[in-house]
């Protein structure tokens, strides 16, 4: 093996260069803290610096092959090496995560400057070293460099959280370290049992899969015991149900620049791990049948649990920090359906993980679009509360094009590149449901999850930037150039992708088909076919699904210009009339359709609630005050009268999972993890 630093100093150990860049830029960002409109440039020009390197340490590994594994010295006390290679699943995070988060760092010039009270040297130097945290964990090829990525991910995200000096701010901080530091114990609970039962005491990636092939012959309860304490350490950081309830207050308390930039991290390396952990760490066996049902339920659980969540949400913020769930939902029952079929059917296996980690890319980067417009919300009127703006296409008519394109993405309709990863998804389903019938169920729920995911965008969309212009905008300028151009690019990528998904796919096949044996895995151009801009699937028995966006795109254009000139030739005329309502005259402010009311009916008939209020829809007052009325009417429930006994019995229980599942912080799901790690690792350290 190749010394570490002679592997640093390589023409291709680009990633060092771009990682010492990174890492002197934290440090020498914080010292212009005096000199505040010094810090944001230089910390954009070095993070891009540093980013480059990066991203074409990426871009190198799929035109000249994957690193060989390089040990570097290990720490005093420890038998296994510190390890690092770099294969074609870490190239594909590091080269859209560092883009993503120099975009967003771009973004930050003008966005910090809504938070004058607050020193950007709190916020730049965490932002720098975002790219270094997630590429720690995707060129680690042992677990201690593993788990001291992910520490210094949790450590920048509570940074980023506790930004703004708000008790309630601070209270979230706290409640996420807590939960992060549990996620941490659960992996390095499972790391221990790995220790334990390994002959070697070697913690490679290369020996953890040996290690855990062994286990599953003589200790398969020990196995099932690590691999679920790893599921519920990435199903933390990933935020999938049972462990999304941090997700509400954390995100939308850090800056919008920064909740961008982890949206694009968190969960996207957590993804990273799930596949790094079934699909290669584990053999393709029927522990891989087992889990992956496992998984693709956690996935459909999170997708019906997030959107109804969601979908009760107000404020802009919330709505997008909810979102993160629901998307993971999609590529978590992606990831379980791939791993189930490993050991049943190639094609549909491959394609699963393919799609789940094809929806990773396309998530990170309209995720963080749509975190991006949500900043642009509060840059211009103060607000993220969808009742109080409106009517901001006029004022920011570039950043209203990106909100729709990322709208429109994540919802999953054609021609962006949100359809394409979940057509995939549902195809795949629908195939493995064929065989086993869990799976068209979960397909279908998928299928009707994204048409809550477009209502919600709609809501997002029509209540943020069409209507009446509120009196909430403090400004009625557009955004300053450096917030725009992120928005533009990114929403350009979700476009782009869109056109041409094929030319993505390919490579996040390879990607994927690398971390089985070789052999296994069929040629791309079979599954997927040879076209740059169609895919065609085909799962053994012909092509059975085809997408090409080219043909749907040429039609919709010819649809709308004969549309147009339809309208043009009639020339029809048009009358403006001031809004009327019950025999008065109005102003639109008054006349709004505010957020609280949309889809009213369904929230009803879904958001059961036992002695708790609940909105009801209402009509606006045609002599109320100019004031928009922002808060809806509320009916107290009193489902007392009927079988008292029954029901306060249901209304304890009801509180207590509420508690344990919303509780700031939710001490009893804590309490009993860290209990269970410390048992594993008693029982351990004594056999």
């Amino acid at each position: 093996m190749e010394n570490g630093l002679f592997w640093l100093a390589r023409t291709e150990g680009q990633i060092g260069t771009g990682l010492m860049v990174l890492i002197l830029a934290s440090v020498l960002v914080p010292l212009f803290y005096r000199r505040r409109y010094y810090m944001g440039p230089i910390a954009f020009i070095l993070t891009l610096i540093g980013s480059a390197f990066l991203i074409s340490s990426g871009v190198s590994v799929f035109l000249q092959g994957p690193t060989s594994t390089f040990h570097l010295h290990p720490l005093p006390g420890l038998t296994t090496p510190l390890t690092i290679g770099v294969d074609y699943l870490s190239a594909v995070f590091l080269i859209f995560v560092p883009a993503v988060v120099t975009l967003v760092c771009l973004y930050s010039l003008s966005y910090i400057e809504n938070y004058k009270e607050q020193n950007p040297a709190r916020l730049y130097p965490f932002l720098i070293l975002l790219p270094v945290a997630a590429a720690l964990i995707v060129i680690a090829a042992d677990l201690i460099l593993f788990l001291i990525g992910w520490e210094l991910l949790a450590l920048i995200t509570y940074f980023f959280i506790v930004y703004r000096k708000e008790k309630e701010v601070v209270r979230a901080g706290a409640g996420y370290l807590l939960v992060s530091q549990a996620a941490i114990v659960c992996l390095i609970g499972a790391t221990l049992i790995l220790y334990r039962f390994s002959e070697t005491k070697n913690l490679t990636f290369e020996a953890v899969g040996q290690t855990i092939e062994q286990m599953g012959l003589v200790h398969p309860g020990w196995l099932h015991t690590a691999l679920f304490l790893f599921l519920i350490g990435f199903g933390i950081n990933a935020g999938i149900f049972p462990f999304h309830f941090w997700l509400r207050k954390a995100y939308p308390s850090a800056p919008s620049a920064a909740a961008g930039a982890l949206a694009a991290v968190g969960p996207k390396v957590a993804v990273y791990a799930l596949l790094r952990l079934y699909a290669d760490w584990l053999p393709v066996s029927f522990f891989s049948t087992i889990w992956g049902q496992i998984l693709a339920l956690f996935g459909g659980l999170s997708l019906f649990v997030g959107a109804f969540i969601a979908l009760l949400q107000t404020d802009a913020a919330k709505l997008v920090s909810c979102y993160i769930t629901v998307q993971l939902g999609y590529i978590v029952l992606a990831i379980g359906a791939g791993v189930t079929f490993l050991p049943i059917s190639p094609p549909i296996a491959l394609v699963a993980l393919t799609a789940g980690l094809f929806h990773t890319v396309n998530n990170a980067l309209y995720k963080s679009l749509l975190f991006l417009n949500t900043g642009a919300l509060f840059a211009r009127a103060g607000e993220t509360d969808l009742a109080k703006v409106g009517g901001l296409m006029r004022v920011m008519p570039l950043t209203g094009l990106t909100a729709l394109t990322a709208a429109v993405a994540i919802a999953g309709l054609p021609p962006v590149n949100g359809f394409a990863s979940k057509w995939m998804i549902f195809s795949d389903c629908l195939m493995a449901g064929r065989t086993l019938p869990l799976f068209a169920l979960l397909g279908a729920i998928a299928l009707f999850i994204s048409a809550l995911t477009l209502a919600s965008f709609l809501k997002f969309f029509g209540s943020a930037f069409l209507g009446p212009l509120m009196p909430a905008t403090a400004e009625k300028k557009d955004l300053p150039l450096p917030m725009q151009v992120p928005q533009a690019l990114l929403a350009v990528a979700c476009v782009l992708i869109g056109l041409a998904p094929a030319a993505f796919v390919l490579p996040l096949y390879q990607a994927v088909s690398f971390l089985l044996h070789k052999g296994y895995a069929p040629s791309p151009y079979v599954v997927l076919g040879d076209s740059l801009t169609a895919i065609r699937l085909n799962f053994g028995d012909g092509i059975v699904a085809t997408w090409n966006p080219i043909p749907f795109l040429a039609a919709g254009a010819v649809t709308f210009l004969v549309s147009f000139g339809l309208y043009r030739l009639l020339n029809p005329s048009r009358r403006v009339s001031p809004v009327w309502h019950c025999g008065a005259t109005v102003s639109p402010t008054i006349a709004k359709y505010h957020t609280h009311g949309f889809y009213q009916p369904f929230k009803d008939f879904v958001g059961f609630r036992v002695n708790r209020s609940h909105a009801r829809s209402h009509n606006p007052s045609a002599y109320a005050s100019e004031e928009p009325p922002v808060r809806p009417i509320t009916q107290q429930s009193q489902p007392d009268r009927l079988y008292p006994s029954v029901i306060r019995w249901i209304s304890r229980l009801y509180r207590t999972i509420r508690r344990t599942r919303n509780g700031s912080p939710p001490m009893v799901w804590m309490l009993l993890t860290v209990s269970v790690i410390v048992a594993i690792a008693l029982y351990s350290a004594l056999s």
